[in-house]
């Protein structure tokens, strides 16, 4: 028999030691299918123990907030220049609907249709 290096290790010889037992002896008195399926329950919970840290449950925030910058920042780009014209005049005063053509970063050009609610109040 050789020394383990950690824990997990060290269970799994002992489980293959009680399953060479078994095959050679059966189960008896000190060795029961209880026991065997004790140790088997506490190797799979070890392994369990250690596969699962809370440290695989923690958000990296800031490297969800990169890649979530780097796929919004197309739509953000449009949403900035759009409302850019708008306040520029692009859009007439009371019209509902206008068509502009957007060009993308990356060299797609779509266009897009704003609505815009008419200012249904007026001036007395």
């Amino acid at each position: 028999m050789e020394m383990s290096f950690n824990e997990i290790d060290a269970m799994a010889g002992r489980i293959s030691a009680l399953e060479e037992c078994i095959r050679r002896y059966g189960f008896c008195e000190t060795v029961t299918e209880d026991v065997y399926l004790d140790e088997i329950r506490a190797l799979e919970s070890a392994i369990l123990y250690n596969s699962i840290t809370s440290s695989q449950f923690e958000v990296p925030w800031q490297s969800f907030s990169n890649e979530m910058m780097i796929r919004t920042k197309d739509i953000y780009e449009a949403s900035i220049e759009l409302t850019q014209r708008n306040e520029g005049g692009a859009f007439p005063a009371g019209a509902s609907e206008t068509e502009n053509t957007v060009t993308f970063p990356n060299g797609v050009s779509n266009k897009v249709t704003c609505r815009i609610p008419c200012d249904c109040r007026r001036a007395s």
